[in-house]
């Protein structure tokens, strides 16, 4: 589930395709699980700015799904108190 929010994330601004369980970023970068910077790896031909800002954009991305999990984990305790 994780890694296909991360391929959502990024597919909008970037061509990205899936190789097994890794995301890979306009044929230079490939994403492992658990799909954070640490994990991209350059592909061959790959630009070092191309991996220096895929990294940048997947940082961001991955921090965006963090506070939208954090808002509706926040939510639902607020609900849950509602309804004690």
């Amino acid at each position: 589930k994780e890694g296909q929010l991360v391929f959502d994330a990024l597919s909008k601004t970037m061509t990205c395709e899936w190789l097994g369980l890794s995301v890979v970023v306009l044929n230079q970068v490939k994403i492992d699980p658990p799909y954070f910077a640490e994990n991209c790896t350059k592909l061959p031909n790959c630009p070092y700015q191309a991996i220096k800002r895929i990294k940048k954009v997947l940082s961001n991305e991955r921090h965006k799904l963090s506070l939208k999990t954090e808002l509706k984990e926040s939510n639902k305790i607020n609900n849950d108190k509602q309804g004690d």
